[in-house]
């Protein structure tokens, strides 16, 4: 069979062009996030999802994180709940997305910037409050 040369590629489905396939999305990132952080969860669970200099970035602030609480003695509940999730397409390779997380301590503000990659999305941007 023929194809034509100058016809548009098929359209490939993406997480984001589904309301509910992104909120689960941005939900199960900003969970595992939380967990890193709080120490229930390796650093390479978000190896899928995060670019290596973000992954880096990331490992430093949850070594810190938990040196701090180690010296405080503070311990954390490995419970985590998800609320409050909202999703902005900046462009077409680019997704900005955020969510309140709460853990046994306080609730926290999670933001993401998702850039299309050669291989696929990945968050560029994590920051946890």
């Amino acid at each position: 069979m023929l194809t034509n040369p100058h016809s548009p590629s098929p359209r490939i489905e993406t997480p984001f062009d589904d309301d509910i396939k992104a909120r689960r999305l941005v939900e199960a990132v900003s969970r595992q996030a939380l967990e890193v952080l709080n120490g229930y969860r390796p650093i390479t669970s978000l190896s899928k999802v995060l670019v290596p200099q973000e992954q880096e970035n990331f490992a430093k602030r949850v070594s810190c994180v938990n040196a701090y609480r180690h010296t405080a003695g503070i311990k954390v509940a490995p419970r985590v709940s998800v609320g409050g999730v909202h999703i902005c397409q900046v462009s077409d390779s680019v997704i900005e997305a955020n969510s309140v997380v709460r853990d046994s301590l306080r609730p926290r503000f999670v933001c993401m910037r998702w850039e299309k990659k050669r291989s696929g999305w990945k968050i560029t941007t994590l920051e946890l409050g």
